[in-house]
Formats: structure tokens, C-alpha cells, sequence
């Protein structure tokens, strides 16, 4: 009888690490950190909210931004973590975004306006699913290089 629970306390245990182990960290909603971020050239948004959900097979970002002007950015995207660009609205800075899973805690992200690169770089998930950092780089709407790092909390 012994035997039969501790086996029974293994599958559970280890179909729980899996289950965990597969979830997407993505996944829920993410405030930004403007204390701990760094905009260059800036300037930095007042807040940010980012939320990913799961929609059938594919992925919804909703980000709902304050820019340090005051005015209001809804931004959408609705695609998978396949390295493909997906169509993005409301974002002035690219309308297509792709984002590729490169391990369990690290996506490297590509956005694109009409059909050329402007942005890229990873975003990586610390171990506790508690923070995410993007690091990004590339060019503004007006051509000025940026080099970003977004810090996000649950």
C-alpha cells in the first residue's frame, strides 16, 4: 500500500513540473516598471500594461500605454510564438511583430513597419514568472536610434 502512494504522489508531482514547466510565461498581465526601465533616447511612457492571453492556438498582447505626453496607445496583436509576423494595430511604430520562443524563459521579438525591420530584441523571463525585462533596439518613427530595456512585474 505504501509503494502505491508514494507512486501515486510521483506521477502527480512530476505531471505538476510538467504542466508548469510548459506553461507559457508570457501569459497574464505585466505592469511596467518605469523606475527601473531605460528609454534611449526616451522619453519613457507614464505606464504600460501588457497582457497576453491564450486565444485557440494563438496568443493575444493587448497594451494599453500612457505616453509621457499624456496620450492614450491601445495596441493588439494576435499571433504565435513562431517566428512569423502577425499583423499588429494601433502601435504607430510597426505594424507587424513576430516573437520566437528561443528557451522555456526567453523570446527574441521582431517588430516591422511597412515591411522593414525597425525593432528587435529578446525578452527574458526571470525563473520566478515574477519579471520580465525586454531589451530592444532599432530606430524611431523620425530615424533616431533606441536602445530600450522595458522592466515589467506580475
Amino acid at each position: 500500500m505504501a509503494i502505491r502512494i508514494l507512486l501515486l504522489l510521483a506521477v502527480v508531482c512530476s505531471t505538476t513540473l510538467t504542466a508548469q514547466s510548459n506553461r507559457d510565461p508570457n501569459l497574464g498581465t505585466w505592469t511596467l516598471n518605469v523606475s527601473k526601465s531605460t528609454y534611449k533616447p526616451g522619453p519613457a511612457p507614464r505606464s504600460e500594461i501588457a497582457t497576453f492571453t491564450q486565444v485557440g492556438s494563438s496568443i493575444k498582447l493587448t497594451v494599453d500605454r500612457i505616453e509621457a505626453d499624456g496620450k492614450s496607445v491601445h495596441i493588439e496583436w494576435l499571433g504565435k510564438f513562431d517566428g512569423r509576423f502577425y499583423p499588429s494595430q494601433g502601435d504607430v511604430t510597426s505594424d507587424e511583430r513576430s516573437y520566437r520562443k528561443m528557451d522555456n524563459y526567453t523570446y527574441e521579438l521582431v517588430n516591422k513597419k511597412d515591411g522593414k525591420v525597425v525593432r528587435r530584441g529578446t525578452s527574458v523571463y526571470s525563473r520566478d514568472g515574477k519579471t520580465r525585462t525586454n531589451t530592444m533596439s532599432g530606430t524611431t518613427v523620425l530615424g533616431q536610434q533606441i536602445q530600450n530595456i522595458q522592466v515589467y512585474d506580475r
